[in-house]
């Protein structure tokens, strides 16, 4: 019997609705994912970096487990 992933099921579940892949999409633009996380800085620009690592980490397992959904997430959200 295989085992059963529950972050798959977990992410299929909230890609499932519009509000589900709105608050989704909405993690990923705070994560800095959608743009350059860039700054003069040092330490604002570690800081974004670690934000944008949570954020690449949450959209490799979006596309991964619900690829379908995640294409539409982002046709909504154009």
């Amino acid at each position: 019997m295989s085992e059963v992933n529950h972050d798959e099921l977990a992410v299929a579940n909230i890609m499932k609705t519009k509000d589900g892949r709105d608050w989704l999409y909405n993690k990923l633009q705070s994560c800095g994912v959608f743009e350059s996380i860039f700054e003069t800085d040092t330490h604002k620009h570690a800081y974004n970096a670690g934000k944008r690592k949570v954020g690449i980490n949450l959209n490799r397992e979006l596309k991964e487990y619900a690829p379908i959904e995640y294409i539409k997430m982002l046709e909504e959200n154009l």
